[in-house]
């Protein structure tokens, strides 16, 4: 029996899990079994069944009917736990940082296997392949033997998740270096990569500032040499053509000294406007723009 999908399950750090109406956003049922905050919860794929995964170490299926728990799995870390049903909804994979991920039999709540040391992220829709996740690598493994059958390597940073296309052919990967890959799921073969094209809005203000900071030095010292070399030449066509009279050239330093923040400052002053409005614009509009 497949039930409709009118319901949504969420974590929270009270120790709870609660079921919410999609339609109207009104709390059904609060789940509090669990000893510490509860970090993940999930629907199986028909509806029928609950897991949650808390820093108590422990995973729990519920009936999403009468909201009871029907079986405990044990054996999780306390950081980042959590669980997720494989397609069919017969199994449950659990993983937290530092600790082996399992493959839990859902009717009997019995360990079945257990994954390498990397987390796992996701079946494939035919729940025949997984994909875990190791720092800057990902493997795809078969889901019954844990065999490996491809690794993908490429991000130079942490992989925060990863996800199977709709169709099990291909993988695309999430990392901390900026960029999304896409994958081949049967060979490990790199098939494209997405790079960031935003940034947060600290960094976009610091990036205009630092531009303006940079045009405000360049033409600070452009400035004063270009000055410095017509004032000698002036000195000289003055020595020469007039008053036949040497001159003494200085440099004048102390101007230059004191002109230095007098520049610095108008630069930053003038960016202000412009950081602001990079910080505020949209998006879409910026790439319908390019």
């Amino acid at each position: 029996m497949r039930l409709p999908i009118s319901r949504i399950v969420t974590a929270s750090e009270d120790k709870t899990a609660r079921v919410w109406d999609a339609a109207n956003a009104t709390a059904i049922a609060s789940l509090a079994e669990h000893e510490l905050g509860v970090w993940s919860s999930s629907f199986s794929p028909d509806g029928s069944r609950i897991a949650t995964a808390s820093r108590d170490r422990t995973v729990r299926i519920w009936d999403a009917t009468t909201y009871k728990t029907t079986a405990v799995l044990r054996g999780l870390g306390q950081d980042s736990p959590t669980a997720a049903f494989s397609p069919d909804g017969s199994r449950v994979v659990t993983t937290s940082t530092g600790r082996t991920g399992r493959i839990w039999d859902v009717a009997g709540g019995k360990e079945v296997a257990q994954l390498g040391v990397g987390n796992f992220e996701a079946f494939s829709p035919d729940w025949k392949r997984l994909v875990e996740v190791e720092f800057a690598q990902a493997r795809v493994r078969d889901a019954a033997t844990l065999r490996e059958i491809a690794v993908l390597a490429g991000h130079d940073q942490a992989i925060w998740s990863a996800a199977f296309s709709p169709d099990g052919a291909r993988i695309v990967t999430a990392s901390e270096d900026r960029t999304s890959r896409v994958w081949d799921a049967a060979t490990g073969r790199e098939l494209g990569v997405l790079r960031a094209v935003g940034g947060l809005r600290g960094q976009i203000r610091g990036t205009v500032w630092l531009e303006a900071a940079a045009i405000g030095i360049i033409g600070l010292v452009l400035g004063l040499l270009t000055g410095a070399v017509l004032l000698y030449y002036e000195l000289q066509a003055i020595e020469h053509d007039i008053s036949g009279m040497p001159f003494a050239y200085e440099f004048p330093w102390g101007i230059a000294a004191a002109l230095v923040p007098v520049i610095l400052l108008a630069a930053l002053g003038a960016a202000i406007l412009p950081a602001e409005s990079a910080v505020r614009g949209s998006l879409v509009e910026a790439l319908e723009y390019e």
